[in-house]
Parts: C-alpha cells; sequence; structure tokens
C-alpha cells in the first residue's frame, strides 16, 4: 500500500461519469489527497466505507439543528447520517456509545 500513496491520480480518482450532487456538497471532493490516509485507518480499525443517502444526510442535518442548536452545515452532519444509517442496518446496535463530531458550519444560517 504504501507504493501506492506517492501515486494519488494513478490509484484513485473522485467518480466516474459526471459531477455528483449533494446537499453534504464538501465530501465531493474532486482531489484525492487524503484516500491514502483515510482507507488505511478504515482497514486497520477494521471499519468500512458508507455510501449515505441522501435523505438520511437531511435527516441528520436538520436533527442535529434541532436537536443540538449547533448551527452545522450538512456536510458537518453527515457523521451523523452515518451513524443513523449504520444503526438502522443494524451494523451497529442502537445501545451502543459512539462519539462523533459536527465539522462544518451552516454559513447559510450566520446572522
Amino acid at each position: 500500500m504504501k507504493d501506492m500513496a506517492g501515486k494519488p491520480g494513478h490509484i484513485m480518482w473522485p467518480w466516474d461519469g459526471a459531477v455528483p450532487h449533494s446537499l453534504a456538497h464538501g465530501i465531493l471532493d474532486d482531489v484525492t489527497y487524503d484516500w491514502y490516509y483515510l482507507l488505511r485507518a478504515v482497514l486497520r480499525s477494521g471499519g468500512r466505507a458508507e455510501i449515505l443517502v441522501e435523505d438520511t444526510i437531511r435527516n441528520a442535518y436538520e436533527k442535529a439543528q434541532y436537536y443540538t442548536k449547533i448551527p452545522v452545515c450538512p456536510t458537518g452532519a453527515s457523521g451523523l447520517a452515518g451513524l443513523m444509517q449504520l444503526t438502522d442496518s443494524g451494523a451497529i446496535d442502537r445501545g451502543e456509545s459512539a462519539g462523533l463530531f459536527f465539522t462544518g458550519f451552516d454559513r447559510s444560517k450566520a446572522e
């Protein structure tokens, strides 16, 4: 894997075909600079990548703002969307403890 780290454009690319659209547009990065470190962390931790359903992103964004009053943007709420989706699928038990960060500010609601 270390041999792949220095060749990001030859090993990993952002997407095939048309540019995707999402409410969480900040995770649709067209530069694959961090793929190696993310893949390494997933493999080392036994984790997995999750493709989020757009409705789950919207639901997480709305719940995050409503219940916490934190002005998080949809991209920043995508971690919550992942947790919700993994819980709904049974990959994470409902009673299990989990931590996450809201990492983006919703500038559309700035005063």
